[in-house]
């Protein structure tokens, strides 16, 4: 037999899930569907949180991980803790002994009144990806909610917290115990990450310095780590030894056991040694020539300036972006209609952003495209004399004014900035293709004038016959183009086809809406709605997710201040 874990149709609400096996009379050249017989089943309200692929251990027992089922669920929701539901818990069944399978006597559960015996450890939210280790350790991801990925080692009987816990925060109540509760071994933060990829421990030979080290990785970011337990402290800590530039779906092996990363985007890539040594950007925003210091709103030598006309929120700063290309070289356009048209940005090129506050400069980003292994992002923290910038290392919080402004780190760059998406959010038709004032003094399209400049391959069709984003300050523009704009640019680089967001709506501003966001649900404070309620922006997922001060606020990076007119705007086309 093989054996199955699938996501099906039917039952009460149209979906199930299903472990099953199927014959095979060859040895597997060739399955029999008829022979399909489910070992494990159940109905589906919600369409997410399946948890991961069943597998055998090393003892023979077959393991099955399954989520909660819910992606928010109400407060006193305890599917995970209830050891009556297989919901939020990794199963062991014994597929060689009973029709269609036997429970085994040593599983933690079976004498427990009220219990599933399948049931070999409890407490998780969505065990997306696992792995046995040579030693039989089993090693598990857990995707978190609004603040944690974990890492766990899992153990029989093992209680890993969900929803009393998320990694080690609290969840409910507030003031939780965790006396009975397995710590993970590690987890990071929403401000490095979104939802974790378990790995496995390297057991190769091409890698020997990563030998016996967990191998891990992060669906949104793309980013692949390696964890690091020092014996004296036995603290243990992240390295990341790569980067997908694309979503991270698993961490596989191959039959030399060696990695490879499993991405939609770039199909599976094999983790080799890099004969390059490591590069980065340089210290000091001075020493890279991408930025006027003395003037930071104007381009410095050899970029050229561009806007965006609707603007992604960042707590009310004001922006001036740049872009640089290399020599000989230009901007490629891929024309698939009259009215669609995409960039695509040749090696060394560099886009730049500056971000204002009060007036004085706070941060600039650069978003460079490496030859080979493509973008990469750097922050750089001005000094309060607006004299210099400093390259960050990693992710930090300031209070600038009455904003707590967030620098993200390298590898959070890429929570926003999809492969999806195709990594640069702003450069694209709809978001130059308006008028812009120049350094100069003229007026012009600025499709025009960056095809004036020599910046594309070939030149793009007319303006006027290409989309164009109404402007954010636009008091007149239509409420329904507004908001299509407004979601395009700071919600679709993952609200869209492959881009990691939760729920399944598609926010691009070309996506239709009669089969998109008026069908798709989702759920806060333990109610249901769909994503736009035509009339009733109260009963919109939407509004409602925009208009909180939690950890569930959308977009759920970058700000910590709500964005007022954005809410009032997209209420009224609701």
């Amino acid at each position: 037999y093989a054996y199955l874990k699938y996501t099906g149709t039917g039952g009460a609400y149209g979906r199930r899930v299903v472990v099953a096996r199927i014959e095979t009379k060859d040895g597997g050249a060739t399955f029999d569907p008829a022979t399909i017989k489910e070992l494990i089943a159940y109905d589906e309200p919600e369409h997410n949180h399946h948890g991961g692929p069943a597998r055998f251990g090393p003892d023979g027992m077959l393991y099955i991980p399954f989520g909660d089922g819910i992606l928010n669920p109400p407060k006193g929701q305890d599917r995970s803790q209830d050891l009556g539901t297989i919901r939020g818990k990794m199963l062991r069944i014994d597929v060689d002994h009973g029709d269609p399978y036997a429970i085994p006597a040593d599983n933690p559960f079976v004498a427990t009144k009220g219990a599933r015996g399948e049931i070999w450890a409890r407490g998780f939210r969505n065990p997306y990806e696992w792995s046995f280790d040579d030693d039989g350790t089993l090693w598990l991801g857990d995707v978190g909610a609004d603040s944690r990925e974990e890492v766990d080692r899992v153990v029989k009987g093992g209680n890993y917290g969900w929803r009393i816990r998320e990694g080690t925060m609290c969840v409910y109540p507030p003031d939780c115990g965790s006396s009975d509760l397995v710590d993970p071994v590690y987890e990071y933060s929403h401000d490095e990450g979104f939802a974790i990829v378990g790995g496995r421990i390297y057991r190769g030979k091409k890698l020997p310095w990563l030998v016996g080290r967990y191998v891990f990785g992060d669906v949104m970011t793309g980013q692949i780590w390696a964890l690091y337990t020092d014996p004296t402290t036995h603290r243990t800590t992240r390295e990341q030894i790569a980067t997908t530039n694309s979503i991270l779906t698993q961490i596989a092996e191959d039959a030399d056991r060696e990695l490879v990363a499993v991405t939609p985007g770039r199909g599976p890539l094999k983790l080799v040694a890099n004969t390059e040594p490591p590069r980065d950007a340089p210290r000091l925003l001075s020493q890279t020539g991408c930025v006027d210091m003395q003037h930071p709103r104007l381009a410095a030598p050899g970029l050229a300036p561009y806007d965006v006309a609707m603007q992604l929120w960042s707590d009310g700063a004001d922006k001036a972006r740049f872009i640089a290309l290399p020599q000989r070289s230009a901007v490629k356009l891929h024309q698939y209609t009259p009215t669609a048209v995409d960039f695509e940005l040749p090696k060394g090129a560099i886009v730049v952003k500056t971000f204002f506050l009060e007036g004085r400069p706070i941060e600039t980003r650069l978003l460079v495209n490496h030859d080979p292994e493509g973008f990469r992002g750097y922050s750089y923290e001005w000094n309060d004399r607006a004299t210099e910038a400093t390259l960050l290392d990693d992710l930090k919080k300031k209070r600038i004014g009455n904003v707590d402004w967030h620098y993200p780190s390298r590898a959070q760059c890429f929570a926003c900035h999809t492969g999806a998406a195709d990594r640069v959010l702003g450069f694209l038709v709809p978001q130059l293709n308006n008028q812009m004032s120049y350094r100069d003094g003229h007026v012009r399209n600025q499709l025009d004038e960056l095809d004036a400049r020599g910046f594309f391959a070939t030149s793009p069709p007319a303006p006027y016959t290409l989309p164009a984003f109404v402007d954010r300050d636009d008091t007149r523009a239509d409420d329904g183009a507004w908001a299509r704009a407004y979601l395009h640019a700071n919600c679709s680089h993952c609200h869209r086809p492959g881009g990691g967001g939760a729920g399944g709506a598609n926010l691009h501003a070309g996506a239709p809406l009669d089969n998109n966001l008026c069908m798709f649900e989702g759920k806060i404070d333990g109610e249901n709605m769909h994503w736009v309620e035509p009339g009733k922006p109260d009963k919109s997922l939407i509004v409602r997710r925009m208009d909180r001060d939690d950890g569930s606020r959308m977009p759920p990076i970058g700000t910590s201040i709500r964005d007022a007119l954005a809410i009032k705007r997209i209420r009224a086309w609701i």
